[in-house]
């Protein structure tokens, strides 16, 4: 809206953006949700296959190697089955923690070697 004058409201809920413990206090918060998503995946039953291409059924799945800086987060893994439980896991998880992904920025890479 053209020349609309914006309503004036008191913050009571975290620490303004910008302010220099906000950071740090957001790292805790969000390493504390992905300890959560770290074992839910791990407590996942992931189907994989061996060297000789046979099913083979593992109770307890690996944790796909993660990346995190700041507010980003990235899973990382050559078996498709296991990007999915993570992302399953991810958009279960988070919300229970008031955080949001955001679709928009969300990138799904599958990475395979060849010979």
């Amino acid at each position: 809206m053209k020349n609309a004058i914006p309503t004036q409201f008191d913050s009571n809920i975290g620490s303004p953006q910008g302010d220099s413990i906000s950071g740090p206090i957001f790292t805790v918060y969000l390493e504390r949700a992905l300890k959560d998503i770290r074992e839910a995946i791990d407590q996942s039953p992931i189907d994989v296959r061996d060297i000789n291409l046979k099913w083979i059924e593992r109770d307890n799945s690996e944790l796909p190697n993660e990346l995190v800086y700041a507010d980003d987060c990235d899973f990382v893994t050559e078996d498709q089955k296991k990007k999915e439980t993570a992302l399953q896991h991810v958009q279960e998880i988070l919300p229970q923690f008031n955080l949001l992904i955001n679709n928009s920025k969300t990138e799904h890479t599958v990475i395979k070697r060849q010979r």
